[in-house]
């Protein structure tokens, strides 16, 4: 028992470690964001569960806070942007049973990117208006350009997390799967 979970610790600090890696790759496009992070991190949720899927994006946020690459203007944003945001990629781990199960894994996983994404990125749309709204374009409403940007960057991150962690599955299912 000991054994197991020493073994889910360390895949947790692995994917957030691996995801931090990850977004440090620079897919920026204008305004929108890719974050590729969000791979590992819907392995991460189908092959241990919702708990560890969590941890593992408190580890990443925490991550890009103590490194040094989080943009932080204040207690209350860096909390939200980089706390509760990173966590909330951990939704990825709701589909954890579904997807055990074996019942459309390519649905599962694509719901799993999907929510995950965009739990995360409610929370850098909630930041977005409330701490970012005053670098808005002239006569545009902070409200709708955070919508924008991160409703821009959540689908385009969603996408690509939906083709690479399919693609992946297709070539490696073990990687989805924890040992017994």
């Amino acid at each position: 028992m000991k054994n197991k979970k020493l073994v889910c610790s360390i895949e947790v600090v692995f994917c957030a470690v691996i995801a931090y890696v990850l977004s440090l790759i620079p897919l920026q496009f204008g305004i929108i964001d890719i974050s590729l992070g969000m791979i590992p991190m819907v392995i991460l949720g189908l092959r241990r569960g919702f708990i560890p899927a969590l941890s593992s994006g408190l580890v990443w946020g925490l991550m890009k806070i103590v490194i040094g690459s989080a943009q932080i203007l204040s207690f209350s944003q860096g909390f939200i942007e980089y706390i509760l945001a990173f966590t909330f990629a951990g939704f990825t781990g709701l589909f954890y049973k579904q997807f055990i199960k074996g019942n459309h894994p390519v649905r599962v996983i694509i719901l799993s990117a999907t929510v995950g994404t965009f739990a995360r990125f409610f929370w850098h749309f909630i930041a977005g208006f409330v701490f970012w709204g005053q670098y808005a374009p002239k006569n545009f409403p902070a409200v709708l350009y955070s919508l924008v940007v991160n409703g821009g960057s959540a689908l385009i991150t969603a996408i690509v997390a939906c083709i690479f962690c399919v693609l992946i599955y297709k070539l490696q299912p073990k990687l989805f799967s924890a040992s017994k």
